[in-house]
C-alpha cells in the first residue's frame, strides 16, 4: 500500500460547481492487471456563512451540466489505452 492518497487521473470542471473526477484503479484477475476507471460527480456552492460545501444533490438545472461533462468523462475514458487489445468488430 502506498502512502501517497489516491488522486483522480482527470477532473471535468463546468460553471456553476459540477465537477467529475476520473478514477484509475488496477485490478487482478486470472493472474492478469486490467485498468479500470470510477467517476465521481459532486456540486459545490457556498453555504449562508460564506463557507464552501460539496454535495450530490442536484437542481434540475444542474442536470444539463452533469450530462455534458459526463460526456467528456466516457470521451476520455474510452480514448485510453487498454491493457488488453478489443476484439475485432463483427462485419
Amino acid at each position: 500500500m502506498s502512502d501517497q492518497p489516491n488522486k483522480p487521473v482527470k477532473t471535468f470542471r463546468c460553471k456553476g460547481g459540477i465537477s467529475a473526477a476520473v478514477w484509475q484503479n488496477q485490478v487482478e484477475r486470472a493472474g492478469k492487471t486490467y485498468t479500470r476507471f470510477s467517476v465521481t460527480v459532486q456540486k459545490q456552492y457556498r453555504d449562508r456563512d460564506g463557507n464552501w460545501q460539496t454535495t450530490s444533490s442536484l437542481f434540475e438545472e444542474d442536470i444539463q451540466k452533469v450530462r455534458l461533462i459526463l460526456g467528456k468523462v466516457y470521451e476520455y475514458i474510452c480514448l485510453q489505452e487498454t491493457e488488453e487489445p478489443e476484439p475485432p468488430e463483427p462485419f
